[in-house]
């Protein structure tokens, strides 16, 4: 069974989204931020990541690259909508992240699983 980490600062859309892939069949973790998630992983690993824009640009960079260090095809779905192209500085997506996938916000519990698929196919 892949485990999922879900980062995401929007405890609704958290929700939601760890929902949607318990019932697909996927292990969740979950974190409002890169400290909690990976605190709550306890020491094992993950399949991939799914996180939120915003919270990629505000603490995520960091833990990113650790990842990319250690697991270089490691799979990041980055989910987008929550920043406006001002906060980004025209750039959506933080640099040297470099996502797997990316998700736009509002999507449906198809789009999120298909994401899901296409992106541990990577591994």
């Amino acid at each position: 069974m892949s485990r999922i980490l879900v980062i995401e600062n929007d405890q609704d859309v958290r929700d939601s989204v760890s929902l949607f892939l318990e019932c697909a069949g996927y292990s969740v973790v979950e974190g409002a931020n890169y400290q909690e998630g990976f605190q709550n992983l306890h020491g094992d690993t993950a399949s991939a990541m799914i996180a939120d824009i915003g919270t990629l640009a505000h603490d995520g960079q960091i833990s990113i690259q650790h990842i990319r260090q250690q697991v270089s095809r490691f799979p990041i779905i980055a989910l987008s909508g929550t920043m406006s192209h001002a906060q980004t500085g025209g750039n959506p997506i933080p640099l040297g992240l470099q996502p797997t996938c990316t998700l736009q916000k509002p999507f449906t519990v198809d789009e999120l699983l298909e994401t899901i698929q296409r992106a541990l196919l990577h591994t």
